[in-house]
């Protein structure tokens, strides 16, 4: 599912303060590598970090979850040095909140969630809704 421009935004954001704050603050130098696709966002000594931002205060941990696409998983299980730091406050001018998840903690916590995805092209969704319309109506 493509993420709206306000996701898009927040994302960017959340690893830019990553990068050029949260990371530098803690003696390490980090690099945006997005645009590598490796199923993280940032390099930072050793660390393969997946950036998870939200502009929402950090909510009640009760029910609170992460999703993590195909890709991030996949590269979770083969990397031992993968990280999810989830930022809060994005764009809070100050007010930015970390919080560093390791990979162990990552695997103690996860549960399977499987979510299909039904893709059509316009041509063959044309032919179905063709298809449609010769069965017969029920009452």
């Amino acid at each position: 599912m493509a993420k709206s421009k306000k996701e898009k935004e927040i994302d960017d954001k959340a690893v830019k303060y990553v990068v050029r704050v949260y990371e530098p603050s803690k003696g390490r130098k980090a690099k945006d590598v997005r645009i590598a696709k490796l199923g993280y966002d940032v390099e930072s000594k050793g660390r393969k970090i997946e950036v998870k931002g939200t502009e929402k205060n950090m909510p009640n941990p009760v029910g609170h979850h992460i999703t993590l696409l195909p890709k991030q998983y996949k590269t979770m299980k083969r990397t031992p040095d993968y990280w999810i730091y989830r930022v809060y406050n994005v764009g809070g001018k100050g007010k930015e909140k970390v919080v560093p998840i390791p990979r162990n903690e990552i695997l103690l916590h996860l549960t399977s969630y499987i979510v299909h995805k039904l893709v059509l092209k316009k041509e063959d969704w044309e032919k179905l809704e063709k298809k449609s319309e010769k069965l017969p109506q029920t009452t």
